[in-house]
């Protein structure tokens, strides 16, 4: 999250962000959490990575924690070191704890999808803002953004559609391809054998 300057030459009263990371250096490790305009550490130096920005009261950012893993053996160690990703709002509040996803994203204002450890396990889940499973973790090996109310996704059949209830509007395996969810139009484009459709948002919701 921006740019690391030295205190000095840095005036907290003059940033526009609601909490302003901090970072500590420490056992060399570095470590990052936030404070108010009044320099008060609101949410502690706890976290090796910071993803988003607290611009307002009400947001809700994405941290990071570093774990290593031996998936090795005691004569061949393979020590792998990944970060797990959680969501704080801004009293420091864990919604979703880090450990469990390696990455989590954003793909509507409510929504967001999680993947986990991705040399153990392939696919990801739809959750809402407080962890809960919207859709189950390994239904759906991609879930991309929503627009309308709609998002493609990916399974091992292919090219499908679900709403933000998580229910398959559209089936993978219909379409060859689907067009990337886009909010300006009014429609998605769906490719079969070859040819180019146009399917209408209308379409989806009845």
């Amino acid at each position: 999250v921006g740019f690391v300057v030295n205190h000095h030459q840095f005036n907290i009263k003059n940033d526009n962000r609601y909490l302003v990371p901090f970072m500590v250096y420490e056992h060399n490790e570095i470590r990052f959490g936030f404070v108010d305009k009044n320099e008060n550490i609101v949410i502690p130096a706890i976290y090796d990575k910071v993803y988003d920005d607290f611009d307002s009261e009400n947001d809700l950012v994405r941290v990071g924690k570093r774990f290593c893993v031996n998936y090795g053996t005691e004569k061949d160690p393979r020590i792998y070191y990944y970060f797990t990703c959680g969501l704080i709002d801004s009293k420091g509040y864990e919604l979703i704890a880090c450990g469990k996803y390696e990455r989590l994203h954003f793909v509507s204002q409510n929504l967001l999808v999680a993947h986990g450890n991705r040399l153990v396990e392939r696919g990801c889940a739809l959750l809402d803002k407080n962890g809960n499973a919207i859709v189950e973790y390994g239904v759906y090996d991609e879930i991309y953004n929503f627009a309308h109310g709609f998002a493609r996704m990916r399974d091992c059949c292919g090219w499908g559609v679900i709403d933000e209830e998580g229910d398959c509007i559209i089936s993978s395996g219909i379409f060859n391809e689907i067009w990337d969810m886009d909010a300006r139009y009014n429609r998605i484009v769906v490719k079969r054998d070859g040819v180019r459709y146009d399917v209408s948002i209308e379409v989806l919701q009845k």
